[in-house]
C-alpha cells in the first residue's frame, strides 16, 4: 500500500556501495554502476553493515567510532510445525528457555483461533547463533531438534522443520538489534543519529525510547522530521 502511493518506483535488488553527500544533495551508487541521486538520504542501514560502504565526505569523531564498533547481536531461527501436540503428552508448556542448542522455544499462534498452536520458533542467540553458524544448515537444524527431544521426550519425531535463517550470516543485516557494550552508550550514544550533511540516520540502533520493530519506527519518524523541517 504504501509503495503504490510513492511517485518512483521501488528499487529492489540493489547493493548501495557508496554515499556521496554535500550541503544540497546525495548520490548513492549502487555494485551494479547504477547511481540514484536526491536532496536528501534516509539511511537505516545497521552499523554492521554501513561500516563497509564508503561515505564522503568520511564521518569522524564519536559517529565514525560507533559505525566501527557497535556490534548487532548474533541470532539464527528454526521455525518447526508440530506434527501433534506433544506438550499435552508431558503436562508443560509447549514454550521453553534452555541453556542448550533448543535456545529459546516459542509457540506461535498464527491460526483461526488463538488457542491452536500453529507452529514453534527456536530463537538461537549469541554464543549458541555463533557456534550453529560454523555448522553445514541442516546439521544446525539437527542439532536444534535433536536438543528439544532429549529434554523432552514426547517431542520425538513430532517436530518438522520449515525455514531456518542466520541473520549474522545475512551479509544485509550481520546479524539483528544493536548490542551496546559497556561505556558505548556514554561514548557516543548521543551520536548515532546525527545528521550527516544531506544523510539522515535510522534503525532501532538509532532510537532512544524502544528497540526492534517499534525503535525501527521511532527512528523513521524522527528522521522524516529532520527532513520535513529543513524542506
Amino acid at each position: 500500500a504504501m509503495a503504490s502511493n510513492l511517485s518512483n518506483e521501488v528499487q529492489l535488488s540493489k547493493k548501495a556501495v557508496a554515499i556521496t553527500s554535500t550541503q544540497n544533495n546525495v548520490e548513492i551508487t549502487c555494485e551494479d554502476g547504477s547511481v540514484y541521486r536526491a536532496e536528501h538520504v534516509v539511511c537505516s542501514v545497521p552499523f554492521s553493515v554501513l561500516k563497509n560502504i564508503i561515505i564522503s565526505p568520511y564521518i569522524v569523531g564519536p559517529q565514525a567510532v560507533a559505525i566501527n564498533t557497535l556490534r548487532s547481536q548474533k541470532l539464527s531461527l528454526l521455525h518447526m510445525v508440530p506434527k501433534s501436540p506433544f506438550w499435552q503428552k508431558d503436562g508443560m508448556s509447549p514454550n521453553m528457555f534452555t541453556n542448550g542448542k533448543a535456545g529459546m522455544v516459542v509457540a506461535e499462534r498464527k491460526g483461526s483461533s488463538s488457542s491452536e498452536v500453529t507452529s514453534l520458533t527456536a530463537w538461537l542467540r549469541g554464543p549458541l547463533a555463533d557456534e550453529l553458524d560454523k555448522m553445514a544448515e541442516a546439521d544446525a537444524i539437527g542439532s536444534v531438534i535433536a536438543s528439544i527431544e532429549a529434554l523432552r521426550p514426547s517431542a520425538k519425531g513430532q517436530l518438522e522443520p520449515v525455514a531456518y535463517h542466520s541473520w549474522f550470516q545475512n551479509p544485509f543485516s550481520k546479524g539483528d538489534w544493536a548490542i551496546w557494550g559497556p561505556g558505548q552508550i556514554s561514548k557516543f550514544g548521543t551520536d548515532v543519529a546525527t545528521p550527516h550533511n544531506q544523510i539522515h540516520f535510522c534503525g532501532e540502533h538509532t532510537a532512544v525510547s524502544n528497540r526492534g520493530m517499534e525503535g525501527a519506527m521511532e527512528s523513521g519518524e524522527r528522521a522524516a522530521l529532520e527532513i520535513l523541517g529543513l524542506v
